[in-house]
């Protein structure tokens, strides 16, 4: 063998080798005081109640929060009756929109309270925004009996 095809090995036996020692590093290494990646696969802290994000720090957020489960329902619902009541002509279009717009507001008031709370909605935060709905999907039904 000439020492340029030996070489030319040695350089290839480096070459696989450097990737092979890259994942000896092992997980939980301390960064700084705290480790980095900690035993539950998570960056930093943990999440706090009940395992979920305490908030929504993407650059989006306002369009990546689907609204809080549990007012979907009543969401959708007076979505409906607004819609029906175009159809049916118990309301006009103003009178909808300005409903619709209502409905916007109380979901803009999720959206702060996700902010804050992220999925972990306190009681209280629960309640008035229920409360909020419960009195818009009243309003509704008023406004569509009124002759």
């Amino acid at each position: 063998m000439t020492p340029r095809t030996m070489m030319l090995i040695a350089a290839g036996v480096a070459a696989l080798a450097a990737p092979a020692a890259a994942p000896a590093q092992q997980y939980g290494q301390p960064y700084g005081d705290r480790p980095y990646y900690d035993q539950r696969g998570e960056y930093g802290q943990p999440r706090g109640d009940y395992d979920r994000p305490r908030g929504d720090w993407g650059w989006n957020r306002n369009r990546s929060f689907p609204g809080y489960p549990e007012f979907r329902s009543l969401e959708m619902h007076i979505r409906g009756e607004i819609q029906q009541g175009v159809r049916d002509d118990t309301l006009d279009r103003e009178g909808a929109n300005d409903l619709y717009g209502q409905l916007q507001q109380i979901r803009y008031h999720e959206m702060r309270e996700y902010r804050v709370h992220g999925w972990n909605l306190p009681w209280d935060d629960r309640m008035t925004i229920r409360d909020e709905l419960q009195r818009l999907d009243q309003e509704v039904d008023q406004t569509r009996a009124e002759p």
